[in-house]
């Protein structure tokens, strides 16, 4: 079955390639011709940015979109700054811009960056690196699979 004519809608699946601009550059380019992103629409997981950009879109179909801050991966958050107690068992020496995970026991652990080390205590953020930039979006859409098609198979 040929779905060149399908555009993307809620429940669709999208096979896309993108690129995320930033004002001094690409940060995330395709790194290869088969690089593809696939989701289905609708469900909340991809950025609301990004999925509201797809939305109509269909095969072959190129768009570059701004996407701001609170639609992309939200604002910087200063309460995912904090300060953590240096670890004795540390694998490796520490240097502001490591990457880290944050261990909170029961609740689970989090990804962050070393900024700064100051005697027994190691400043950390746990932002996504993204958060609180609005981002340039170069979006291609591969294939628009609809709903119908997926309930069918």
């Amino acid at each position: 079955m040929d779905f060149a004519e399908y555009a993307a809608t809620p429940g669709a699946t999208v096979r896309l390639r993108f690129t995320i601009l930033l004002d001094a550059g690409p940060v995330y380019p395709p790194s290869g011709p088969d690089d593809s992103v696939q989701v289905e629409l609708g469900k909340g997981r991809i950025l609301p940015g990004l999925e509201r950009a797809l939305e109509g879109m269909r095969p072959g179909e190129t768009k570059t979109v701004r996407v701001p801050a609170e639609l992309a991966f939200g604002p910087r958050r200063p309460e995912r700054r904090f300060r953590v107690a240096r670890g004795a068992s540390a694998a490796r020496p520490l240097r502001p811009g490591d990457a880290v995970r944050v261990s909170f026991g029961a609740g689970g652990d989090l990804p962050a960056i070393v900024e700064e080390i100051d005697g027994d205590s190691v400043l950390v953020d746990a932002n996504h690196p993204l958060a609180g930039r609005d981002l340039t979006f170069e979006i291609n859409v591969l294939d628009v699979i609809p709903r119908e098609a997926m309930i069918a198979c």
